[in-house]
Protein backbone atom coordinates (compact mmCIF):
# COMPACT_ATOMS: atom_id res chain seq x y z
CA UNK A 1 0.00 0.00 0.00
CA UNK A 2 1.56 2.86 -1.20
CA UNK A 3 2.39 5.77 1.62
CA UNK A 4 -0.04 8.31 1.22
CA UNK A 5 -3.04 5.85 1.90
CA UNK A 6 -1.62 4.55 4.66
CA UNK A 7 -3.13 7.17 6.94
CA UNK A 8 -6.81 5.60 5.94
CA UNK A 9 -6.15 2.14 6.81
CA UNK A 10 -4.53 2.60 10.03
CA UNK A 11 -6.21 2.71 13.65
CA UNK A 12 -7.05 5.45 14.84
CA UNK A 13 -7.71 6.74 18.53
CA UNK A 14 -11.60 8.49 17.95
CA UNK A 15 -14.03 6.23 19.95
CA UNK A 16 -17.53 5.96 17.88
CA UNK A 17 -20.68 5.45 20.54
CA UNK A 18 -22.26 1.94 20.80
CA UNK A 19 -23.84 0.36 23.12
CA UNK A 20 -24.60 3.42 25.30
CA UNK A 21 -20.78 3.91 25.35
CA UNK A 22 -17.72 5.24 23.65
CA UNK A 23 -15.83 1.91 22.23
CA UNK A 24 -13.74 0.55 19.31
CA UNK A 25 -15.11 -0.90 16.33
CA UNK A 26 -14.34 -4.91 16.75
CA UNK A 27 -11.44 -6.35 15.17
CA UNK A 28 -11.67 -8.81 12.49
CA UNK A 29 -12.26 -12.10 13.45
CA UNK A 30 -10.64 -14.05 10.85
CA UNK A 31 -7.55 -12.05 10.66
CA UNK A 32 -7.69 -10.22 13.79
CA UNK A 33 -6.89 -6.93 11.89
CA UNK A 34 -7.68 -3.73 13.34
CA UNK A 35 -11.34 -2.34 12.01
CA UNK A 36 -11.29 0.59 14.00
CA UNK A 37 -9.35 2.60 10.82
CA UNK A 38 -10.11 6.50 10.02
CA UNK A 39 -11.85 5.41 6.72
CA UNK A 40 -14.25 2.95 9.07
CA UNK A 41 -14.65 5.83 11.98
CA UNK A 42 -15.05 8.94 10.22
CA UNK A 43 -17.22 6.76 7.82
CA UNK A 44 -19.60 5.91 10.91
CA UNK A 45 -19.82 9.48 12.21
CA UNK A 46 -20.62 11.39 8.94
CA UNK A 47 -23.58 8.58 8.42
CA UNK A 48 -24.64 9.20 11.71
CA UNK A 49 -24.86 13.47 11.91
CA UNK A 50 -25.97 13.30 8.28
CA UNK A 51 -28.99 11.78 9.58
CA UNK A 52 -29.62 13.08 12.80
CA UNK A 53 -28.43 16.83 11.28
CA UNK A 54 -30.11 17.09 7.59
CA UNK A 55 -29.18 20.62 7.45
CA UNK A 56 -25.71 20.47 7.53
CA UNK A 57 -23.62 21.89 4.77
CA UNK A 58 -22.59 19.48 2.23
CA UNK A 59 -21.00 16.62 3.53
CA UNK A 60 -18.37 15.98 1.57
CA UNK A 61 -17.05 19.83 1.94
CA UNK A 62 -16.58 18.85 5.48
CA UNK A 63 -13.69 18.98 7.31
CA UNK A 64 -12.53 15.99 9.96
CA UNK A 65 -11.93 18.53 12.66
CA UNK A 66 -15.93 19.59 11.55
CA UNK A 67 -16.84 15.49 12.08
CA UNK A 68 -15.71 15.19 15.01
CA UNK A 69 -17.26 18.01 16.06
CA UNK A 70 -21.23 17.46 15.17
CA UNK A 71 -20.54 13.92 16.33
CA UNK A 72 -19.20 14.89 19.49
CA UNK A 73 -22.46 17.04 19.67
CA UNK A 74 -24.53 14.07 19.07
CA UNK A 75 -22.44 11.82 22.08
CA UNK A 76 -24.70 12.32 24.61
CA UNK A 77 -27.80 11.41 22.44
CA UNK A 78 -26.82 8.58 21.09
CA UNK A 79 -25.45 7.20 24.10
CA UNK A 80 -28.95 7.45 25.23
CA UNK A 81 -30.75 5.91 22.30
CA UNK A 82 -27.95 2.97 22.10
CA UNK A 83 -28.23 1.90 25.77
CA UNK A 84 -29.27 -1.57 25.74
Amino acid sequence: MSGHLRAFFSEVATLLVQDGKDARLPDDRETGETQHTMFAVYGVMLTQICMDLPGLPDPRSLRMSEIRFFYDGLRPTLRQRTKK
